[in-house]
């Protein structure tokens, strides 16, 4: 995440949402204004910044496992103990934005990729839930799937057992259709 601090460093503009101070994550910025600042950062570093795509998000937050989430284990509930370790969310965050990277990092070093603020994709989720579909559709059609299976279940089924990214949780902002952010507990 980026602090408001750096934001305002780099952009030459206030954070859109001030609270908390700089070390907070910057709030309210939009899908455009995301991608402008990589471009600044880039231009002032001397490197390439850019938004992550969904599957490269997906696959730096879950660091290497092969569960649903950082760690090797396929849901959730395994440890709320290492969601709460790893993440600000309502239950242990008083309900507002902590600051960044005080909470433990993943296995590869990326801390809050299970909370605190959502963060900008470069691209949507849609690829691959359409592929996930189509060989869903295909499936039920030669009667290998029962029409019984809700397809939502069937497609996060299918997902689970391929190389591709699993979409649950892809979340659209409306006010900029087709751009999927990921983590956040907000």
């Amino acid at each position: 995440e980026t602090t408001q601090a750096q934001w305002e460093a780099v952009s030459g503009r206030p954070s859109p949402m001030r609270y908390g101070g700089g070390k907070h994550p910057v709030r309210g910025i939009n899908w455009h204004d995301a991608v402008i600042y990589c471009k600044r950062l880039s231009k002032r570093e001397g490197k390439t910044y850019r938004l992550p795509t969904e599957a490269e998000w997906e696959y730096a937050c879950r660091a290497g496992s092969r569960g649903a989430f950082s760690g090797e284990h396929d849901t959730f509930a395994w440890d709320v103990g290492l969601l709460l370790d790893q993440g600000w969310c309502r239950v242990n965050s008083k309900g507002s934005p902590q600051p960044v990277a005080t909470r433990q990092a993943n296995a590869w070093g990326f801390h809050d990729m299970h909370g605190n603020l959502a963060e900008w994709c470069h691209d949507t989720g849609e690829s691959y839930y359409s592929q996930a579909l189509r060989e869903v559709l295909l499936k039920r059609q030669s009667k290998e799937l029962s029409p019984a299976v809700h397809l939502d279940a069937a497609v996060r089924a299918f997902l689970a057992g391929t190389s591709l990214v699993d979409p649950v949780g892809v979340t659209e902002d409306k006010r900029w259709p087709g751009r999927v952010h990921r983590g956040g507990a907000w």
